[in-house]
């Protein structure tokens, strides 16, 4: 008689389900596709990177090497929105599919992973965005699968598959060493339970192996403190935490709390492990709970440890690769086939009822473009005169306006820049040093509105509650409250422009929007005209 956890469900219902899940991701993936339109400026900033004609160059990103060079790569063949957007979409498939290599390391349907991460529509959105997120937590997982691997059978050759898998992860994420860290941990802790030394001693020689190539990027550490001064602002808990509840809170908010709890389950479950006085052996349920639980204390404690490291502001995305794991581990440290057969029915039941509804939220919320700065540089291009003059707020947004505008008309962002290929956070903080960097800008919008031409605004622009109120020009950064950060300067730049053309523009104003109810994911501007001159 078959024990009472395998009559309902059945293990074949559940591997069933994990195939319909697998086939509703791969069916979001190319419905998100469809969607996404044009790239926005940080694909840009890839797709510019992978341009250059030097490795050198193309590390000058958040990213290392490997990204860039497949980048490249895949251009050869094409520099279409729609066929870059393919690239992206394998990679962010490439996710779901490292759930499965690890699903036939451990014969477990990776239901957990799968429907908590896999039919997020975040994880779709910036894991099929042209970054290096999606690829980077597929092999961040397939680095986990690899580690199995050589615990189930210590070998050489198995050691080399993790080295290369490891080294291949940690080349597309800084951040993965750090992750893979935390994997390696979990694979110490299997080999001190078993008291294998040659086993350990191999996971050491793989991870020595992907450290040793991270030693290129050496002179890219040492400048990180002074090159991206404008993007570390500190660690700050608050938004750390709105962060991850963004990431994980779908497809409603109190997923959030079910991640958590989750995430202590297979802790408490790897604790109780330690009660067994036998040695846990290679294929037995308790090792892998074992490994499981210090895996995702080590994730938690050392991507934390990251983040106030490198003192940037998260973003939702950042969590994917460290998500990606711990949804794994939920997987390895949650054993359906021993839990009580109305609690395993229980549980099948909510993963197949937040399938389908994780589902069309996913269907709808992936109904969006990640910018409308393509449509808008289309239509200016048309609009615009060769005398006329165009002004690009955020700075930054002039990376996507550059890919996209292809009139005659001359333009410039706020502040104006020499190059728009790439982030050029050196160059905004020479702006931010020099009191008179909007002076070009100011000087050419008065003399094309003097001159009876138009002046076009492509960004974003706040009317000031006192239009007669003088915009103070800012000091020199350090500022107090915002440090080096470039937001206050950006904020003051564009009220200063708005301040010339409100009050000396003989018609200013914003004009309709011809994609009212479309949704952008990172860059939605608005454009704006003035015409005519007054003193």
């Amino acid at each position: 008689m078959a024990p009472a956890s395998e009559k309902f469900p059945s293990t074949r219902a559940e591997w069933v389900l994990a195939i319909l899940v697998t086939l509703v991701i791969v069916g979001l993936h190319l419905h998100f596709w469809q969607q996404a339109g044009g790239l926005w400026r940080d694909e840009v900033n890839l797709v510019n990177l992978a341009a250059s004609p030097t490795l050198a160059d193309m590390t000058r990103d958040s990213f290392p090497v490997l990204m860039p060079l497949l980048v490249k790569g895949w251009a050869k063949l094409g520099t279409s929105d729609a066929w870059l957007r393919i690239l992206g979409m394998f990679f962010g498939l490439a996710i779901p599919a490292a759930f499965w290599w690890v699903a036939r390391v451990t014969r477990r349907p990776p239901l957990f992973s799968l429907v908590f991460l896999g039919l997020n529509a975040l994880l779709i959105c910036y894991g099929d965005s042209l970054r290096a997120y999606g690829l980077g937590s597929a092999l961040i997982v397939g680095a986990l699968a690899a580690m199995l691997l050589l615990l189930r059978k210590p070998s050489w050759p198995r050691a080399a598959l993790l080295a290369l898998v490891a080294t291949l992860s940690v080349q597309v994420l800084y951040q993965n060493s750090i992750l893979f860290f935390a994997v390696c941990l979990g694979g110490f802790a299997v080999c001190w339970r078993r008291k294998d030394l040659a086993a350990a001693g191999k996971i050491l020689a793989a991870g020595a192996v992907a450290a040793i190539s991270l030693l290129p990027y050496y002179r890219t550490f040492l400048a990180l403190p002074q090159s991206a001064v404008e993007l570390r602002r500190g660690f700050s808990p608050f938004i750390t935490s709105l962060n991850f509840d963004m990431a994980t809170g779908f497809p409603f908010g109190q997923i959030t709390a079910v991640w958590k709890i989750l995430a202590l389950i297979v802790i408490v479950l790897a604790l109780l492990t330690l009660r067994r006085k036998a040695a846990i052996s290679p294929k037995a349920t308790g090792e892998l709970h074992w490994f499981a639980g210090i895996t995702v204390l080590a994730v938690v404690i050392s991507f934390l440890t990251f983040l106030w490291f490198a003192a940037v502001m998260a973003r939702p995305w950042y969590f994917l690769p460290p998500l990606a794991l711990l949804a794994v581990c939920f997987d390895l440290g949650i054993a359906s086939n021993h839990l009580p057969r109305l609690l395993r029915a229980t549980v099948f039941g909510l993963l197949a009822g937040l399938t389908l509804v994780s589902g069309f939220n996913a269907h709808s919320d992936l109904r969006a473009r990640f910018t409308n700065i393509d449509s808008l540089a289309a239509r200016v291009a048309t609009a615009a005169q060769p005398q006329d003059y165009i002004v690009v707020t955020p700075w930054f947004c002039g990376i996507t306006f550059n890919r996209y505008f292809h009139g005659a008309t001359p333009w410039a962002t706020l502040p104006p820049l020499p190059d728009h290929s790439i982030h050029r956070y050196d160059l905004i903080l020479e702006a931010m040093k020099d009191t008179n960097s909007l002076a070009p800008v100011l000087e050419k919008i008065s003399a094309t509105l003097h001159a009876g031409h138009r002046v076009w605004v492509v960004g974003l622009l706040e009317m000031p509650a006192d239009p007669n109120a003088i915009v103070p020009v800012l000091p020199p950064p350090p500022l107090p409250d915002y440090g080096w950060s470039d937001t206050p300067y950006m904020g003051s730049w564009a009220t200063r422009v708005t301040y010339l053309l409100l009050h000396h523009g003989g018609r200013f104003g914003s004009l309709p929007d011809e994609t009212t109810g479309q949704s952008y994911l990172q860059e939605n501007l608005h454009l704006f005209m003035a015409e005519g001159w007054r003193e």
